[in-house]
């Protein structure tokens, strides 16, 4: 008797896991994930991460857009536009790309709605993962049927681009990357990081083409009263569509009906949010979520002292990708005021390379085109350690440059090469130039001994290779020492990449790499790519 009370409850208990499931977002995710589900395990890991606050407002936005009451009072006539920005590695991916799709086919069948869903990122082969895993969710997963029974794959069309429901012509989830046609298909459309990365998003043609393609091809898939553009993403860049869109709303030249969510990763200060909203951008008067200023997003995960030390380290990318409040380009620029001094350069401690950026046009013979030729410049850097556990500091020991001819190019730098000795390597990175350069200067034998070496080629344009050394002096760790070409180089950095001349700062770019802060920049942002569960 007691054991057919025991069933009885059970089976109460999952009769109400699966009609919750059916309604509740983040209930269907901890329901059909296959660790997060089980009854016996009620605290579980995944379960207690998919229960975190940011993740569970992201549901509750997603699901009154989902009924249309997120748009009751939006003013607009244009389509439904619900923007969402969170920092990297906090599961949103794994929340929208993976688990919202299948939950609005499933209950929108369920009511008798369109239920087509749309995915996009900056590439097809993104998106297609995402595609899959929700494919075999809907295929495959025992859990999901017991939510949704009616929903089944249709044994014809289960492709990774694209795949169907049984007895239905039209596909039920399609998978597509940025610039990609999706001709013929309509339904929710889910764009999640449409930018891949920094060089991405300083491509001028890129980020034109990303607009673009958002415009003719992403706005235009949404039909039904119930379908809308749901974006989420990190900022990478302030010509995103996201800012795009605000822009021009802002200014009265878009009637998108738009719903934006920024959800930082350390709440902000009341100056903060100004300096948001000076931006251009929507800001609530309050943290979303009620945080006070300094907590962070999801402190279980990323307490607050992990995103201080990215913030000191990498402060241009924790505005941008972390709080959401990407700078303009140019916008890594630094001031005179920001670098520190040294009366010279430190003997101990230090590791110093020489950097080299090639040129070989004199003044004189420069083309109308460009009445100011390029520059050959060297650059004497150092990453520098005074103590044991501190953080290491970059010194910018000497600059110098010239216009000239091959042959005096050649002639300067092997000068600065030996005023800096042997022990110090020359390094220098643009491909056909630095490789002709190089082979006649090693059959110099003035120079054997010398350590001469060209980097691989390094992806992206000047502002990405400079980022590293840029934002080591937003933190307060590049040190200058006192000489006569400071006036020069603070003349430069001040206008880059804008000004005539960038040669110094493209030394400089090429001695940071060789020193490897460059790859430490890029290793710090690879450890935060976001993990999917489920």
């Amino acid at each position: 008797m007691g054991s057919d009370r025991t069933r009885a409850r059970q089976a109460q208990q999952e009769q109400a896991r699966r009609q919750l499931a059916q309604c509740s977002l983040i209930d269907f995710a901890c329901y059909v994930d296959r660790e997060a589900a089980r009854p016996e395990v009620e605290d579980s890991f995944i379960q207690n991460r998919y229960r975190a606050a940011h993740l569970q407002m992201i549901a509750r936005y997603i699901e009154r857009a989902m009924d249309g009451s997120l748009w009751d009072g939006v003013s607009g006539d244009g389509k439904k536009v619900l923007l969402i920005t969170t920092p990297p590695g906090h599961w949103k991916s794994s929340l929208v790309s993976r688990k919202f799709p299948p939950f609005y086919i499933g209950r929108n069948h369920l009511l008798g709605r369109p239920h087509q869903v749309i995915l996009t990122s900056y590439n097809a082969s993104l998106a297609e993962a995402n595609n899959r895993a929700c494919l075999e969710l809907v295929r495959d997963n025992p859990l999901y049927r017991n939510v949704f029974p009616d929903v089944v794959v249709s044994r014809s069309s289960q492709g990774v681009a694209e795949w169907s429901l049984e007895g239905e012509s039209f596909p039920a989830c399609v998978a597509g990357g940025v610039g990609g046609g999706l001709t013929g298909k309509h339904g929710v459309v889910v764009v999640d990081d449409p930018i891949r990365d920094r060089a991405q998003a300083n491509s001028v043609p890129y980020v034109q083409t990303l607009w673009e393609w958002w415009v003719d091809v992403v706005r235009t898939r949404p039909h039904s009263q119930h379908e809308f553009i749901l974006g989420i993403w990190t900022r990478w860049t302030e010509n995103d569509p996201a800012g795009r869109l605000l822009r021009e709303r802002a200014e009265g030249k878009n009637d998108e009906r738009i719903v934006y969510l920024r959800l930082p990763a350390l709440a902000e200060t009341a100056a903060e949010r100004l300096s948001v909203a000076k931006m251009g951008m929507p800001v609530d008067e309050q943290d979303p979520l009620g945080r006070e200023p300094g907590e962070a997003l999801w402190p279980e995960e990323e307490p607050a002292a992990a995103h201080e030390s990215t913030r000191r380290s990498f402060p241009v990318t924790f505005d941008s990708l972390y709080q959401g409040r990407p700078r303009p380009r140019g916008g890594y620029m630094v001031g005179q005021t920001q670098f520190k001094s040294l009366p010279s350069v430190p003997t101990q401690d230090i590791r110093l390379v020489l950097g080299v950026d090639w040129a070989y046009t004199e003044k004189q013979m420069a083309s109308p085109k460009k009445k100011e030729p390029d520059y050959t410049a060297a650059a004497l850097v150092g990453l520098w350690t005074p103590g044991r556990g501190d953080e290491a500091r970059l010194v910018i020991g000497y600059l110098a440059r010239i216009q000239g001819n091959q042959y005096q190019a050649r002639q300067f730098v092997k000068e600065n090469m030996q005023a800096v000795g042997k022990r110090v390597p020359m390094r220098s990175a643009q491909d056909g130039i630095d490789r002709l350069f190089l082979s006649l200067m090693r059959g110099d034998s003035d120079l054997l001994g010398y350590s001469m070496k060209n980097l691989p080629h390094l992806k992206g344009d000047k502002v990405t290779k400079a980022a590293p050394w840029l934002e080591m002096a937003q933190a307060g760790l590049v040190y200058v020492v006192e000489a006569p070409w400071n006036n020069d180089f603070f003349a430069e950095v001040e206008s880059f990449p804008n000004g005539v001349h960038d040669d110094l700062e493209d030394a400089i770019s090429v001695a940071v790499w060789s020193l490897g802060l460059g790859q430490r920049e890029r290793k710090a942002r690879s450890s935060s790519k976001v993990k999917f569960y489920g």
